[in-house]
């Protein structure tokens, strides 16, 4: 009885877990990028964060925020070792639909990040 009421208390904190876990997009055994792109008012807000296999995994990274066909920002290649944690503004115009591209290399092998579109 006391078992089925710990169960029970715990289940929404599990539940939340399985969604975080779910959310973050696998890159291969081990890796794992989180992308994010949020807006306050015209400024649009490009974060990622990727964490390689192991810690000295050599992290190659390029980010460019679109609107249609426009670059709007372009970030360039930036590298790390281990965790590769980028977090930049650009600004945007309203009611436009924007998206992150960005791609991956980890040791020098290219891996797929989706993109992330989202309208202003």
């Amino acid at each position: 009885k006391n078992m089925s009421k710990i169960v029970a208390a715990l289940m929404p904190s599990i539940l939340s877990l399985i969604i975080v876990v779910a959310s973050i997009p696998v890159l291969k055994v081990g890796r794992r990028a989180i992308a994010d792109l949020s807006f306050n008012g015209t400024t649009a807000t490009c974060s990622l964060t990727i964490v390689s296999e192991r810690p000295i995994d050599s992290i190659d990274v390029s980010v460019q925020l679109l609107c249609g066909t426009e670059v709007v920002a372009d970030w360039g290649v930036q590298s790390a070792i281990g965790t590769f944690s980028f977090c930049e503004t650009a600004s945007v115009k309203k009611g436009k639909t924007y998206v992150m591209k960005t791609t991956c290399s980890i040791n020098g092998t290219s891996y797929p990040i989706l993109d992330v579109t989202k309208v202003n």
